[in-house]
Protein backbone atom coordinates (compact mmCIF):
# COMPACT_ATOMS: atom_id res chain seq x y z
CA UNK A 1 0.00 0.00 0.00
CA UNK A 2 1.48 3.64 -1.06
CA UNK A 3 2.05 6.13 1.66
CA UNK A 4 2.32 9.80 2.43
CA UNK A 5 4.37 10.93 5.01
CA UNK A 6 2.72 14.49 6.00
CA UNK A 7 5.63 16.89 7.44
CA UNK A 8 3.73 20.12 6.93
CA UNK A 9 3.10 20.39 10.40
CA UNK A 10 6.43 19.34 11.70
CA UNK A 11 8.68 21.81 13.59
CA UNK A 12 12.53 20.66 11.71
CA UNK A 13 12.35 19.02 8.71
CA UNK A 14 15.69 18.61 7.79
CA UNK A 15 18.24 15.55 5.89
CA UNK A 16 18.52 13.42 9.01
CA UNK A 17 15.45 13.18 9.64
CA UNK A 18 15.34 11.51 5.88
CA UNK A 19 18.67 10.01 6.80
CA UNK A 20 16.92 8.46 10.07
CA UNK A 21 13.83 7.33 8.25
CA UNK A 22 15.58 5.53 5.74
CA UNK A 23 17.71 3.82 8.45
CA UNK A 24 14.88 2.59 10.21
CA UNK A 25 12.05 1.54 7.38
CA UNK A 26 11.81 -2.09 7.75
CA UNK A 27 8.55 -2.40 5.37
CA UNK A 28 9.62 -4.51 2.11
CA UNK A 29 8.81 -2.88 -1.32
CA UNK A 30 6.14 -5.16 -1.70
CA UNK A 31 4.07 -3.46 1.22
CA UNK A 32 5.09 -0.02 0.50
CA UNK A 33 5.87 0.29 -3.56
CA UNK A 34 5.40 3.96 -3.08
CA UNK A 35 6.38 6.52 -0.58
CA UNK A 36 5.50 10.12 -1.07
CA UNK A 37 6.64 12.83 1.36
CA UNK A 38 4.82 16.14 1.79
CA UNK A 39 6.18 19.29 2.92
CA UNK A 40 5.60 23.17 2.82
CA UNK A 41 6.18 24.98 -0.57
CA UNK A 42 9.49 26.55 0.66
CA UNK A 43 10.97 23.12 2.65
CA UNK A 44 10.63 21.37 -1.02
CA UNK A 45 12.83 24.05 -2.62
CA UNK A 46 15.25 23.93 0.05
CA UNK A 47 14.99 20.22 0.79
CA UNK A 48 13.77 17.89 -2.01
CA UNK A 49 17.24 17.22 -3.49
CA UNK A 50 19.12 16.76 -0.11
CA UNK A 51 16.08 14.64 0.96
CA UNK A 52 15.46 12.50 -1.98
CA UNK A 53 19.53 11.31 -1.80
CA UNK A 54 19.04 10.18 2.00
CA UNK A 55 16.04 8.06 0.60
CA UNK A 56 17.71 6.84 -1.64
CA UNK A 57 19.00 3.63 0.73
CA UNK A 58 15.08 2.96 -0.01
CA UNK A 59 15.02 3.29 -3.68
CA UNK A 60 17.52 0.84 -4.05
CA UNK A 61 15.33 -1.60 -2.00
CA UNK A 62 12.49 -0.84 -4.75
CA UNK A 63 10.37 1.80 -3.28
CA UNK A 64 9.48 4.86 -5.76
CA UNK A 65 9.90 8.23 -3.90
CA UNK A 66 8.74 11.77 -4.21
CA UNK A 67 9.17 14.78 -2.31
CA UNK A 68 5.71 17.18 -2.70
CA UNK A 69 4.85 20.67 -1.46
CA UNK A 70 1.48 21.29 0.22
CA UNK A 71 0.08 22.84 -2.48
CA UNK A 72 0.04 19.45 -4.75
CA UNK A 73 -2.06 17.88 -2.19
CA UNK A 74 -5.12 20.18 -3.58
CA UNK A 75 -7.21 18.64 -5.91
CA UNK A 76 -6.36 15.35 -6.07
CA UNK A 77 -2.44 16.06 -7.95
CA UNK A 78 -1.37 13.26 -5.20
CA UNK A 79 -3.50 10.98 -6.73
CA UNK A 80 -2.01 11.28 -10.18
CA UNK A 81 1.21 9.93 -8.57
CA UNK A 82 0.27 7.41 -6.21
CA UNK A 83 -2.16 5.75 -9.27
CA UNK A 84 0.09 6.52 -12.42
CA UNK A 85 3.10 7.70 -11.38
CA UNK A 86 2.61 11.44 -12.70
CA UNK A 87 3.51 14.70 -11.35
CA UNK A 88 1.71 17.44 -11.24
CA UNK A 89 1.96 21.03 -10.88
CA UNK A 90 -0.99 23.61 -10.55
CA UNK A 91 1.54 26.66 -11.90
CA UNK A 92 -1.40 29.15 -11.41
CA UNK A 93 -1.28 27.94 -7.65
CA UNK A 94 2.38 27.56 -7.13
CA UNK A 95 3.02 31.39 -9.01
CA UNK A 96 0.59 32.62 -6.45
CA UNK A 97 2.56 31.28 -3.64
CA UNK A 98 5.98 32.60 -4.87
CA UNK A 99 4.26 35.80 -5.15
CA UNK A 100 3.42 35.61 -1.41
CA UNK A 101 6.99 34.97 -0.51
CA UNK A 102 8.74 37.46 -2.57
CA UNK A 103 6.69 40.30 -2.39
CA UNK A 104 6.55 42.50 0.76
CA UNK A 105 3.59 42.54 2.88
CA UNK A 106 2.28 46.22 3.08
Amino acid sequence: MPKLLDLTHAQTVDAELFANLAASWIAPATATPRLGVLVSFERWVTLRDTALAALQPLANRGIRLQMFYEQQAWGGQLDAWFRHGAIVHNLRVLAARVRELTIPAG
